[in-house]
């Protein structure tokens, strides 16, 4: 059992790691560097780095979906009235998060990937009541996100806790690696309280051991209860499963070589899946991400350059400085991050008041701080897209008047009826710019093809009509 100390502890990494992450997610290292000319050093204190994207500034000290997972998540803990199991229960927060309005309205959900834009769909149009009926059926992403909330169960102290963080990750991922990542994080956040101590230093490479013997034994029976399933539905896991791919986790961190742990973990991860794609460490794979997550946060860096590292590498950047948040706070204690961060992390008060009395109050109170702190980003985003409105405006009337001078000096006096004319002067001389579908436009232009005068027919004609 973890203490109530060590559990706040580990929701506060979680917090302020995400909300660090947040605002880079999708972005490579270089471009972070780009936008704020220098590295990132903290919460900003200007949202406003993408002028030209108005929709990916984020409000500062404000979290992603990710973390929106995790808080909801903790929705677990509460007595529910109609008696659902406890992920049901999970379930209908999030989808009171996305609120009840059908079509394509997601509410305060912020950056919802595909997965969770289609469980939610589906959610809306058939409410489901019985615990299986969340989970999802046909999604295939192996996507990161859904780890996060792994460690909800651990932090309400629930029993089987990796049991039940399998099944959040299986609300809108039905992958194997989402669904051992998410036991993971569970396994690895319980365990390293046996490992860490007053005065004492953590034996990362013992834990690691650990925990891949852990993932092997999950997925090892993981399979064996879905493998009936999975032939029926024309589907097999992947050849290589995750805990051979966190294997070389221990022989790296006893390297702490940061360079060598990179090119190890983006060469597993491409061998897992050569089409996927994966680039970077920080990519939103499960086998890249969750390595390097574990990998920094067991490393030899202290917490708060550990997570500036991961913040400023970007990619999947909320997810993995939140798992890197937690576990470093788990090893180091009170006083882990900066006082700063711990003031600039929004979702901080409300997540301590989730994990203390779990309740629908609670939970009430949540949902309308994620709408105000929504409404709060659309104002901060608001300026910049009107400015950014106004320059396409802009941009098209000086294209108007460009074309316009271009018919100014190629005007001829006034134009015939193009129904009457011998021949048709250039379109560009008496079509408006995105007049050209209208019907009657498009009438006199098909008239018009073809119609040209041609000297020598015309003296030919005349001859003729005197010759007669």
């Amino acid at each position: 059992m973890i203490t109530s100390d060590t559990r706040e502890l580990i929701l506060e990494g979680a917090l302020i790691g995400a909300a660090l992450g947040t605002p880079f997610s999708g972005l490579k290292e270089g471009h972070i560097q780009q936008l704020l000319e220098g590295r990132a050093e903290g919460f900003l204190a200007d949202g406003r780095i993408y002028p030209a994207r108005p929709e990916k500034n984020r409000l500062p000290g404000l979290h992603g979906v990710a973390t929106q997972r995790l808080l909801a998540s903790l929705s677990v803990g509460i007595s529910d009235e109609m008696a659902r199991e406890p992920v049901a229960v999970a379930g209908a927060a999030l989808i009171d998060l996305a609120g009840g309005m059908e079509g394509e309205d997601l509410g305060s959900v912020r950056q919802a990937g595909r997965p969770l834009i289609r469980a939610i769909r589906r959610w809306r149009s058939e409410y489901p009541w019985a615990a299986e009926d969340y989970f999802t059926e046909e999604e295939e992403s192996a996507g990161i996100a859904p780890v996060l909330s792994g460690l909800a169960p651990v932090l309400l102290n629930m029993e089987a806790p990796w049991d039940i963080a399998a099944k959040l990750a299986r609300l809108t991922h039905q992958h194997p690696y989402t669904i051992a990542g998410a036991f993971t994080i569970a396994r690895l956040a319980l365990s390293i309280t046996d490992h860490i101590g007053v005065g004492k230093k953590l034996d990362a490479v013992s834990v690691a051991r650990e925990l891949v013997e852990a993932v092997r034994e999950f997925e090892t029976n993981y399979t064996t209860v879905n493998q009936r399933k999975w032939r029926e539905d024309g589907w097999a896991p992947p050849a290589t499963p995750l805990w051979e791919c966190l294997s070389a986790l221990p022989s790296l961190l006893r390297e702490s070589n940061d360079d060598l742990a990179v090119r190890t973990i983006v060469n597993t991860a491409r061998d897992c899946h050569p089409a996927h794609g994966v680039s970077h460490v920080q990519n939103g794979f499960v086998p890249a991400g969750l390595c390097w997550a574990i990998y920094r946060a067991l490393g030899e860096l202290a917490p708060v350059p550990a997570i500036e590292d991961v913040i400023n590498r970007g990619g999947e950047s909320e997810t993995i400085a939140g798992v890197v948040g937690a576990i470093m706070c788990a090893r180091y204690g009170p006083g882990s991050l900066s006082p700063e961060w711990q003031e600039g992390c929004l979702g901080l008060e409300i997540g301590r008041e989730l994990l203390r009395s779990p309740s629908p109050e609670t939970q009430g109170r949540w949902l309308s701080l994620e709408a105000e702190w929504s409404s709060r980003e659309a104002a901060l985003q608001a300026p910049l897209r009107e400015a950014e409105e106004a320059k396409k405006r802009a941009s098209a009337e000086k294209e108007r008047q460009r074309k316009k001078k271009i018919r100014d000096e190629n005007a001829v006096g006034d134009l015939p009826d193009q129904e009457q004319a011998l021949f048709a002067p250039p379109p560009h001389l008496w079509v408006e710019p995105g007049d050209e579908e209208h019907p009657a436009i498009k009438r006199k232009l098909k008239a018009a093809r073809g119609k040209k005068k041609i000297g020598w027919k015309e003296d030919r004609r005349k001859h003729q009509r005197e010759d007669n």
